[in-house]
């Protein structure tokens, strides 16, 4: 996972896994997005492994970034993100409808 800042947004390309081994340092990397104070375009196409504590951080984001008012949507988000989210009840929460695609 990692960060990239152009002069309307902060992209945040969310890498192949998003698992309990990994959320701790991913945590930090929201953190920072969240300071930059851009809309946040969540680049989701390559996640291959995500398990509920991957979920909890996007939703820990997903609220926090709600509450200063910083705008997100989802780029590309993968079917496991998808699917997952949809097991959990919680795609309402995620908005995947707030899209964008190349």
């Amino acid at each position: 996972m990692r960060i990239e800042e152009t002069s309307s947004e902060t992209i945040i390309h969310c890498g192949s896994e998003v698992d309990l081994s990994s959320v701790v340092g991913q945590k930090e990397i929201f953190l920072q997005a969240l300071q930059i104070k851009k809309t946040i375009c969540l680049e989701a196409s390559e996640i291959s492994k995500i398990d509920v504590a991957g979920i909890q951080l996007f939703l820990n984001f997903i609220l926090a970034a709600s509450k200063i008012n910083i705008a997100y949507y989802w780029k590309n988000p993968a079917s496991q993100i998808m699917e997952l989210s949809e097991l959990l009840g919680v795609t309402d929460v995620f908005a995947f409808k707030r899209t964008g695609s190349d």
